[in-house]
């Protein structure tokens, strides 16, 4: 099991949205936005026990980050179709092009995402990246040159001191995904 919650293309697009709305041109380094995006995700898991998006998470040279976001920035996932309707990548900045809205996100979701553009305003592209070289879960995660590995789910929940409530937490997750099927999430 590398993550029990799965992953959400609305989600993760009206994630993208929310942090691109106030920047100027609706734009910012795809660097950036994979770091924040992740970030928000592991406060989230910290804070509630569940993540925004959810999905595989990986280490890269460069930290890590959801390996669906990067893929779809990258135009490598099967939803680049779908994706493109709102976004473009232009060099290495991802433009909103069209508004997926935010219906899918919570208050709390949307706050949280606004919290960590805020908190990382002042730092540049390269400082909010070696930012999560920090986290415990990618140092121990860390792939060889040029190759990327898994961030076990069990890893990040330890990492951001929820260890101990890791059975509720899969439990949350197991249910999560059979509701997902019922209602088609």
């Amino acid at each position: 099991m590398s993550h029990p919650f799965h992953f959400h293309y609305n989600k993760a697009a009206q994630a993208m949205a929310a942090l691109l709305r106030v920047e100027p041109g609706q734009r910012m380094n795809y660097y950036r936005l994979l770091k924040l995006l992740y970030i928000a995700d592991r406060q989230s898991v910290q804070e509630t026990g569940r993540p925004i998006l959810g999905g595989r998470l990986i280490a890269m040279d460069r930290g890590p980050l959801h390996s669906a976001c990067f893929d779809l920035v990258q135009a490598k996932d099967a939803q680049i179709a779908w994706f493109a309707q709102y976004f473009r990548t232009e060099r290495k900045d991802l433009e909103m092009i069209a508004d997926p809205g935010n219906g899918d996100l919570s208050a709390r979701e949307i706050d949280l995402l606004n919290r960590v553009r805020d908190e990382h305003l002042n730092e540049d592209d390269w400082e909010v990246g070696n930012f999560t070289h920090t986290f415990p879960e990618f140092q121990h995660n860390q792939a060889p040159p040029g190759k990327s590995k898994t961030i076990p789910f069990v890893d990040l929940v330890n990492a951001v001191g929820r260890g101990a409530e890791l059975e509720a937490i899969l439990a949350d997750a197991r249910q999560k995904a059979a509701i997902d099927r019922v209602f088609g999430a």
